[in-house]
């Protein structure tokens, strides 16, 4: 099954263009949006291996999720909403991607705030510029090419983690816009890699519906959007 894919993607290429950059990942790959030569080859895999073609096309899909997955940074934060609660506390809903082969262990990460005339807020409990929260994983490590289907969704499943944030260590009614300063991401190897600077611009975003995000390097695989 995985060489018959293989092959067909390789017919396909001039069909459905290739992502270069993590902002234009690989999309869903539908029937429809092939080339009548497409179709006729797809048709005559899918009556030779005798499988549906909702069956084949998935397969199809979940090969191109993990390649948008070899071919993303490291690790993707998605910041998919953040809010005060009554008494001005920070809460958030945080998405957390695993695009390497090792499982993550923590990942930690500051930020700051500002109000809406673009002054900094400091916390009201004890005067602090930088909000600091720490992700507890395990997250596990991304399929790889020689997983088959099957593995490879089970790894999709567990290389996304999410997390609510509803315990807040920061206090400010004012804060209207938020700053990522550093991501610090400790693997169960002992490593670690952090971003700051530019660096964030490629593993930060802010997409309330994460699961079917363009930046969202598993958003081709339909099931998962949902997770």
């Amino acid at each position: 099954m995985k060489r018959t894919v293989l092959l067909l993607l390789c017919a396909l290429t001039s069909v459905v263009a290739n992502a270069e950059i993590w902002t234009s990942f690989k999309q869903r790959l539908k029937y429809e949006d092939l080339t009548k030569e497409g179709q006729e080859h797809m048709d005559s895999v899918i009556k030779s291996e005798d499988i549906s073609l909702d069956y084949y096309l998935e397969r199809i899909n979940v090969y191109r999720a993990t390649e948008n997955l070899m071919h993303a940074p490291s690790v993707l934060l998605n910041i998919s909403a953040w809010r005060l609660n009554s008494v001005g506390g920070i809460e958030m809903d945080v998405n957390v991607t695993n695009c390497t082969a090792k499982t993550i262990k923590y990942v930690d990460f500051s930020c700051y705030f500002t109000n809406p005339v673009g002054d900094i807020c400091y916390n009201s409990i004890g005067g602090g510029k930088f909000m600091k929260k720490s992700l507890v994983g395990p997250i596990g490590p991304r399929p790889s090419m020689d997983d088959t289907s099957e593995s490879a969704i089970d790894k999709m499943n567990d290389c996304e983690a999410s997390y609510k944030l509803d315990d807040p260590n920061f206090y400010n009614k004012t804060a209207e816009t938020i700053h990522i300063t550093l991501v610090k991401v400790t693997y169960m190897d002992g490593s670690v890699k952090s971003f700051v600077g530019k660096s964030l611009d490629n593993i930060i975003s802010f997409e309330y519906n994460w699961g079917a995000s363009d930046y969202n390097p598993l958003n081709c695989v339909e099931y998962l959007k949902d997770i």
